[in-house]
């Protein structure tokens, strides 16, 4: 029998989060002729991942859009999006995920494997995504989306983690998961990656982001939140920028929910297909990480 691995095959790219992951994952697996494992097929592309949509939809929508979202999650539940029972493995790699097709698992009889990859409780982030006073006048509603992670944690049978470090986040964001945790579940097996390859040289990347070659380039790459310290990263870097004219700071990730400073010489560089270049174009790397799962920069 085959093993699935519940990810779309289109959404499997060299980039950070599940997709990176399961992209060097899926580069392995094909050097060894591991031909028993299957990903998902091909989904359309989402709201989310809709550049063009998004960019013309006002903030405050797109706000009210993730609310609605968020508060609505624990009722959806969805099909099984291939025949489950042809399987004798389901990697899921989100809480989320697993949570949205509990009712397909129902009669599942083989393994149910989850590697959650949040830096936190899956819940906690999904409400740190919302503006603060959204979560605080529909905080009652709200509550309701930590069942999705204590499912996922409880229905899997094999839970994975890249080391015991990894689990840190979860007990410090989440306080029932001590008891929800179930050791006997629980692997280690560490992340492996690719080796990080070059495209373009040091002076390519700053002259089309507009930064000397002369500057001093400090950088950043990663989602715009509290949890990876974006706050701490605006509130440490921009009074060195303010102080200094040649120092300057490039960005790369998704903007928001946290979004950049009104500094000239802060360069948000946005998603990015080739971080290891725009990391080689800096002098010093910044990770303001409050929590990570295993992060892999």
């Amino acid at each position: 029998m085959k093993r699935l691995i519940h990810f779309p095959i289109n959404e499997v790219l060299p980039i950070g989060g599940p997709a990176g992951y399961l992209s060097n994952l899926k580069r392995g697996l094909d050097e060894i002729g591991a031909h028993e494992y299957e990903f998902l097929p091909a989904e359309g592309v989402h709201f989310k991942k809709n550049k063009t949509l998004r960019r013309v939809v006002p903030k405050r929508l797109k706000d009210l859009r993730r609310l609605y979202k968020c508060i609505n999650l624990p009722q959806v539940s969805k099909p099984a999006p291939v025949d489950y029972t042809q399987y004798r493995s389901i990697h899921f790699h989100s809480t989320l995920d697993l949570y949205t097709y509990r009712n397909a698992l129902e009669a599942y009889k083989g393994n149910v494997i989850l590697t959650s990859h949040s830096p936190c409780a899956a819940h906690k982030e999904l409400l740190d995504s919302l503006d603060l006073h959204d979560v605080q006048r529909h905080a009652q509603e709200l509550k309701r989306l930590a069942i999705i992670d204590e499912y996922a944690f409880k229905r899997a049978d094999t839970i994975i983690f890249p080391c015991a470090e990894a689990e840190e986040p979860y007990f410090h964001t989440w306080n029932e998961y001590a008891q929800i945790r179930d050791s006997s579940k629980i692997r280690y097996l560490p992340t492996g990656i690719c080796s990080p390859v070059i495209r373009e040289s040091r002076s390519v990347i700053r002259k089309r982001y507009g930064i000397p070659d002369e500057a001093f380039l400090m950088c950043y790459i990663g989602r715009h939140n509290s949890i990876k310290g974006y706050d701490a990263l605006v509130q440490a870097t921009v009074p060195l920028l303010k102080k200094n004219n040649n120092y300057w700071m490039l960005v790369a990730g998704k903007e928001g929910p946290l979004y950049r400073p009104n500094q000239q010489h802060w360069v948000e560089a946005g998603w990015t297909n080739d971080p290891y270049s725009i990391i080689a174009a800096a002098d010093v790397f910044i990770l303001p990480n409050r929590e990570t799962y295993f992060d892999l920069i």
